[in-house]
């Protein structure tokens, strides 16, 4: 088993600046770069696809999309398009979505568990080519798997990401005063000196 690395930053920075961070991080060495995808900030497929742009080699996740502000048709086509684009690199992260942030958008929305499994699967057959309702509902475009990962904090939700996700987004969130460096030599520090926020 391998060990890998990852970073996340949140999608309230600018698409340059992400592409910018992207780059950092994979001339730094790791593995992953992941990018929020809350509500009323950037698009994080927009992140992502400005960071395929500026990366080779790190894989790049959204962590995480929710079932209830986007369907799960949308979320495997969002899915299929940067996995073409990255050649392979994209990661998705589901999860049930901030009751919070979806009640401010006026969303309805059922039990966490169930919607974000239901969702896994009905992503998981639309990337293997399949149906998951209609015959027609299919993908259009050229399709492969994507890892997913759950965006799991709860029992419930962490023995459901066991069941089907190929893994949970385990993120450590950041926070601090001063903005990221400018450069690879700043990364250790920054990252050291900021302290988490729960």
């Amino acid at each position: 088993m391998k060990l890998t690395f990852s970073v996340r930053f949140n999608n309230d920075v600018a698409p340059a600046e992400f592409a910018r961070l992207a780059a950092l991080a994979e001339e730094g060495g790791f593995d992953q770069v992941w990018v929020s995808n809350d509500l009323f900030f950037h698009s994080a497929p927009v992140l992502v696809t400005a960071a395929a742009q500026a990366t080779s080699r790190i894989e790049l996740g959204v962590g995480v999309f929710n079932p209830v502000s986007m369907h799960a048709s949308e979320i495997a086509m969002v899915a299929a398009s940067l996995a073409e684009l990255t050649e392979g690199r994209a990661l998705l992260g589901i999860g049930a979505g901030a009751d919070r942030f979806l009640a401010w958008a006026r969303l309805a929305f059922d039990p966490p568990v169930a919607r974000t499994e239901r969702a896994i699967k009905e992503i998981r057959t639309l990337l293997a080519g399949d149906a998951p309702w209609e015959h027609e509902g299919r993908m259009r475009i050229p399709v492969s798997p994507v890892r997913i990962y759950v965006g799991a904090m709860g029992p419930r939700m962490l023995r459901m990401a066991g069941r089907v996700a190929d893994g949970r987004c385990c993120f450590r969130r950041v926070t601090t005063a001063s903005p990221p460096p400018r450069s690879l030599k700043g990364l250790p520090q920054w990252v050291a000196t900021s302290p988490p926020s729960m």
